[in-house]
């Protein structure tokens, strides 16, 4: 994979870390609420309880490529990933799973998603050390409001494959394609000033979905760790997990107020496809979760709906 000469060549020419010193990927940029509020947060408090006998040294996208990043950190090339599931399709798409799962940390954990996902990572040469879900969701950002009609009339909006059915309950269709387009699915949240210059004025209400990230260590690098390291580890886990949960909806209604400041209006659909959203955003995601991993799918969602964390 030339992905990866590349990434050795960096790796061997990069300054040995000390022994202490965990190497550590996120998946966005560091002014991401994802990274600056819950991955940092989430090191400085390990650090602190292991009186810096661990330590995290941060590597983001520009160093290696999301897409590549899951199979990097199985390697053993890096120790720790902060992620989403949407990043490592031709690997696994389970992580990806958690978008459609709306329920808090304990919950998730008494229904067995979490180790049953801790399992399917296992397998892969991760361990699974927290799955924080973020419940602002998802939303649609539109060159112009909602029409008369209640959809967007055949208008093409630019997200992953995941937005499908929300596209198509719209009426409007899905493209991959860059250049010029009626709209875009973007995080909520995880906004950038970029993402919001024009023609993209219109937010679309409701928003949808949860968003669920994964934060994984190397199994060898786990299993090298001592039972107190471990313990501060899993515990700060869960705090993660329930920061996010707790916490995410403000951070969200703060980025909007940040956009509606810099002149985003909100445009909101009617009532029955409001009321449907949350099906067709559900029924997207586990369409491609079950795509490629047909049994990890029906294993997992049958566990969710048990718990009531589905649709």
């Amino acid at each position: 994979m030339p992905g990866f000469l590349v990434l050795l060549f960096v790796l061997f020419i990069a300054p040995a870390s000390a022994a202490a010193d965990l190497r550590m990927l996120v998946s966005w940029p560091e002014h991401y609420a994802a990274v600056s509020k819950l991955a940092y947060r989430f090191a400085a408090r390990v650090e602190r309880e292991t009186d810096k006998t661990l330590r995290f040294v941060f590597k983001g996208p520009d160093s290696i490529p999301p897409e590549d990043q899951l199979d990097t950190v199985a390697l053993g090339l890096f120790d720790v990933l902060f992620t989403h599931g949407r990043f490592h399709g031709t690997t696994s798409p389970a992580g990806l799973a958690l978008d459609a799962i709306d329920g808090d940390p304990a919950s998730v954990r008494e229904a067995g998603v979490w180790a049953l996902l801790d399992s399917h990572y296992q397998a892969l040469g991760l361990k699974l050390v927290a799955m924080p879900i973020l419940r602002g969701g998802y939303q649609l950002l539109l060159n112009a409001p909602v029409d008369a009609a209640c959809d967007l009339s055949a208008r093409e909006v630019g997200a992953p494959t995941t937005f499908a059915a929300v596209v198509r309950l719209l009426d409007g269709k899905l493209s991959a394609r860059g250049g010029q387009r009626a709209g875009i699915g973007l995080p909520r949240p995880g906004f950038t000033s970029e993402d919001s210059a024009p023609p993209y004025r219109y937010l679309m209400r409701p928003a949808f979905g949860t968003r669920g990230t994964l934060l994984l260590f190397n199994l060898d690098t786990w299993q090298k760790l001592d039972d107190d390291e471990r313990r501060a580890i899993l515990q700060q886990g869960v705090q993660m997990e329930v920061r996010a949960w707790k916490r995410s909806p403000q951070w969200a209604n703060l980025e909007e107020a940040q956009m509606n400041a810099q002149g985003v209006q909100v445009t909101t659909l009617c009532r029955d496809r409001a009321d449907r959203l949350p099906y067709a955003w559900a029924d997207g995601v586990w369409t491609r979760v079950h795509k490629q991993d047909p049994e990890f799918a029906d294993s997992l969602r049958s566990l969710a709906r048990q718990a009531g964390l589905t649709r």
